[in-house]
């Protein structure tokens, strides 16, 4: 049984409309990028290639090193992407899940990046804060694993490991959402964040699997869709070149899944967070646990300030 409101979570995405639309345009942009630098490097690769008289080799290995720099890019883009999109839209849905006014249209934005400069400063304090939340929720995962097994339930502890590692995917979210709600410092927040997860994990990652299987199912879906006209297209080009439809086809895919899904899932997590940690106080032998068996929540522990 879910552990939220449906139509609770589609009002919170719905009221902050500004986010969606801000997301596509960038899952567009994401898509289209890779496309050019694809394509520029197929050309690029194939005319190389037509003065040693392979134009096809050329062209699938300026393919493969168009893709590899537009990957470069967006990895170089990421700390800014992270804190535009994902933290200014949590920046909103918590507002709104709090009942609190929200500016009318774009001024969202404007709104949201207001709410993250006074929480975190700078860009990179939300980059490197998201990155130690990332490997302590490893760690969470690895220490719920090895209590299965201790149970007897070892037989399918690396199903579950994996398992509860994707379903991650939206937890460090609801930890920057709790972070932004309770204000103070954001490295100590994220600390006691942590720890409320780590006591509620299961009834939290309940929720957080099922909606993991959606986005899969999601996914897929969305890449039969695409995969036809990327294939079509790639398929005018012979040799291994045709494969660059299948990959941009994964790519639309995801970027449309990570586009309008996964605020829909973070406002159904959103509520299951909030509503089991509420009232709850850190967990002193959780704390234990966590100091002992991640570094980098003990890092986040050295940046806080008390």
């Amino acid at each position: 049984m879910a552990d939220f409101s449906i139509l609770t979570a589609i009002g919170l995405v719905l009221r902050t409309w500004p986010f969606l639309l801000l997301r596509v345009a960038l899952s567009g942009a994401i898509v289209l990028g890779y496309a050019a630098w694809v394509g520029g490097g197929a050309g690029l690769g194939a005319v190389s290639g037509a003065v040693l008289g392979a134009p096809g080799e050329g062209a699938a290995y300026g393919a493969a090193g168009g893709f590899v720099l537009a990957s470069a890019l967006l990895i170089w883009l990421r700390a800014y992407l992270l804190y535009l999109v994902k933290g200014g839209h949590i920046a909103v849905l918590v507002a709104a899940y709090d009942g609190q006014p929200l500016p009318g249209g774009f001024g969202q934005i404007a709104y949201a990046l207001d709410v993250l400069k006074a929480r975190f400063a700078e860009v990179n304090v939300l980059f490197v804060l998201d990155g130690l939340i990332r490997g302590v929720l490893r760690t969470i995962c690895g220490l719920i694993t090895a209590l299965a097994g201790l149970v007897g339930l070892r037989p399918v502890a690396n199903v579950l490991n994996a398992v509860l590692y994707v379903s991650t995917m939206f937890v460090d979210e609801l930890i920057l959402a709790r972070n932004i709600r309770t204000g103070g410092d954001p490295f100590s927040g994220a600390q006691d964040a942590l720890v409320l997860y780590a006591q509620n994990a299961v009834a939290i990652l309940r929720n957080a699997v099922v909606l993991t299987l959606v986005m899969a199912l999601l996914a897929a879906g969305l890449f039969a869709l695409v995969v036809g006209p990327f294939g079509a297209l790639a398929a005018l080009f012979p040799g291994p070149l045709a494969y660059a439809g299948v990959a941009l086809a994964g790519i639309a895919a995801l970027t449309l899944v990570y586009a309008v899904a996964e605020p829909f899932c973070i406002a159904c997590l959103l509520q299951t967070f909030i509503a089991v940690t509420d009232g709850q106080q850190p967990d002193p032998e959780w704390r234990g646990r966590l100091e002992g068996a991640s570094a980098r929540f003990r890092d986040l522990g050295a940046r806080a300030i008390r």
